[in-house]
C-alpha cells in the first residue's frame, strides 16, 4: 500500500514530471501506475530510478507507453529489468512515436535483450536519447550508430569503458548497492 501512497502522493503535486526516485513501487506499483497513466494528458516525464521494477512491471508501463501521446522520457535506471523487460520495450518502441528518451542503465539487460533494442532502433525513428550502460551488454558503440540517424540525436550516454576512464562509481560496486536496495523490494 506503500507504493499505492507514493504515486498517489506524487500525481497529486500536478506537475508535467512524475518522480518516484527509490520509492519501492515494485512490479504491484507500475501496474497501479500504469493504469493510472493510461488517461494521461498532462504528465511527459517519469523517472523511477530504483523504485524495484523488474520485467512484469515493465510489461505494464510498455503496454501503457504503446498507446500514451503525452510521455516523452522515462527513467528506469537501477531496477531489475532482465532481457524480457527490454524486450516488451522494445515492441513498446515500435509504436510509439512521442517518447524519445530511455533510460535503462545498471539493470540486467543482457546480449540477448540488446538485440531486441537493435531490431527496435531499425524502426523507431524518435528515440534520440537512449542509455543502456552497466548492463551485460558488450558493444554500446553498436546501438548508438542505429539511434544517430533519428531526428535531434542527443547521443547515447558513454560505454562502460568510458566510465571507467572517468572514474565513475564501478559497475561491480554498483551492482553490488543496486542488489542490497533490491533485497528491500
Amino acid at each position: 500500500m506503500a507504493h499505492i501512497l507514493a504515486i498517489d502522493t506524487a500525481i497529486a503535486k500536478n506537475t508535467n514530471s512524475l518522480i518516484l526516485m527509490y520509492k519501492n513501487i515494485g512490479d504491484t506499483g507500475a501496474k497501479y501506475l500504469a493504469d493510472i497513466l493510461a488517461t494521461n494528458t498532462k504528465i511527459t516525464s517519469i523517472n523511477l530510478d530504483g523504485s524495484c521494477v523488474g520485467d512484469e512491471g515493465v510489461k505494464y508501463l510498455a503496454d501503457m507507453l504503446s498507446k500514451n501521446t503525452k510521455i516523452t522520457s522515462i527513467n528506469l535506471e537501477g531496477n531489475d529489468i532482465g532481457d524480457d523487460g527490454a524486450k516488451y520495450l522494445a515492441n513498446m518502441l515500435v509504436k510509439n512515436t512521442t517518447l524519445t528518451s530511455l533510460e535503462l542503465s545498471y539493470n540486467h539487460i543482457g546480449e540477448t535483450g540488446a538485440k531486441y533494442v537493435i531490431d527496435m532502433l531499425a524502426k523507431n525513428t524518435t528515440l534520440t536519447m537512449l542509455d543502456l550502460s552497466f548492463n551485460s551488454i558488450s558493444n554500446l558503440e553498436y546501438i548508438d550508430t542505429f539511434i544517430k540517424r533519428n531526428k535531434n540525436y542527443k547521443g547515447a550516454k558513454p560505454s562502460l569503458r568510458e566510465f571507467k576512464k572517468r572514474s565513475i562509481i564501478p559497475a561491480e560496486l554498483y551492482r553490488l548497492m543496486c542488489k542490497c536496495v533490491l533485497s528491500l523490494c
